[in-house]
């Protein structure tokens, strides 16, 4: 069964319907991840951590980076529609997030790919919002990814999310911008917190600026 042609059981889709979802979206090393965290710990929010059929890796904590559970467990989920989103990997293993995972009453945020956000606003939720982290500037985004050490095969792929992350940003009104900037993560967090609850109107001005730096990072990226 591939993702295209899971469906979620019918009480799957109900108990979904008191949440609201936050897709957080933004280019690789912009502290999409962090930046969830941090505002996941405000009252109303949620951040939501996804179901892996893989093993538990040395470095990862159960619970807080994966729900980690067997291959058999998740595959007999996902043939009953028990879970919210499945999407099988080419390895065998199954990524998923679960419907105990998605709180009745709070908006649940999740880091995600622009190509799934439509695949999750398909999805009969209470609200959605479609976030989009970005840096404070292309110099310090290139600056942060050199300090990683990767190499031009490693960057290539991150390069063509970031463009086609951007390119979906730009042609979404929709999409509200967080800029997240060094040494700011309590205020962009307050940000995005704010943001995701519906709490304050999105500041014209702000978001005419996380346009413009939308636009330079991506007129910064190497030609495809």
């Amino acid at each position: 069964m591939d993702s295209a042609r899971y469906r979620p059981a019918p009480h799957v889709l109900r108990h979904i319907q008191g949440t609201d979802f936050v897709a957080v979206v933004g280019p690789t090393g912009v502290g999409k991840t962090t930046l969830i965290k941090a505002a996941a710990k405000r009252p109303g929010l949620h951040m939501l951590v996804s179901v892996f059929s893989r093993p538990q890796r040395p470095d990862e904590i159960e619970g807080v980076d994966a729900h980690f559970r067997g291959l058999e467990e998740a595959r007999a989920r996902m043939a009953a529609g028990e879970f919210v989103t499945a999407v099988p990997h080419p390895s065998g293993h199954i990524y998923a997030t679960a419907p105990e995972d998605y709180p009745v009453g709070k908006a649940v945020l999740l880091a995600t790919l622009s190509s799934a956000v439509d695949e999750f606003r398909a999805l009969p939720f209470r609200t959605f919002r479609t976030l989009y982290v970005l840096p404070e500037s292309a110099a310090a985004w290139h600056a942060r990814l050199a300090g990683r050490g990767w190499g031009a095969a490693e960057l290539a792929p991150r390069f063509a999310e970031a463009r086609e992350s951007l390119a979906f940003a730009l042609a979404r009104p929709e999409v509200q911008f967080v800029i997240n900037r060094t040494g700011g993560l309590g205020a962009a967090a307050a940000g995005l917190a704010a943001l995701a609850t519906g709490q304050h109107a999105p500041h014209a001005a702000q978001q005419e600026a996380g346009r413009r730096l939308a636009q330079e990072l991506l007129a910064s990226l190497p030609a495809a």
